[in-house]
């Protein structure tokens, strides 16, 4: 199996686009590694705001999601917070 990761700290109210280097997964994975959160996301290419509509949640209190995806292209995950987060994206 494939698999691809990338670990980060975000830069405050400014987005990070993570482009992972494996084709064909079934899974990716956010994971909040340290900070206080939350840290909002997408998976679609959108570009993702400070709790805004359309995008997913990452938070200390639940630190980790995963979501299937179906496209065989590399996934691209952004990602912003409010606060400089240390966040972990995979795929596999």
């Amino acid at each position: 199996m494939d698999m691809d990761s990338e670990h980060l700290t975000l830069v405050i109210s400014t987005v990070a686009t993570v482009t992972l280097a494996v084709t064909n997964a079934d899974n990716v994975v956010v994971h909040m590694r340290a900070g206080t959160g939350p840290v909002y996301y997408t998976l679609d290419g959108s570009t993702p705001t400070v709790a805004g509509d359309g995008t997913y949640v990452v938070y200390s209190a639940l630190p980790a999601r995963s979501h299937p995806i179906t496209t065989t292209d590399a996934p691209v995950v952004k990602l912003i917070s409010a606060t400089a987060d240390a966040v972990s994206v995979e795929a596999f």
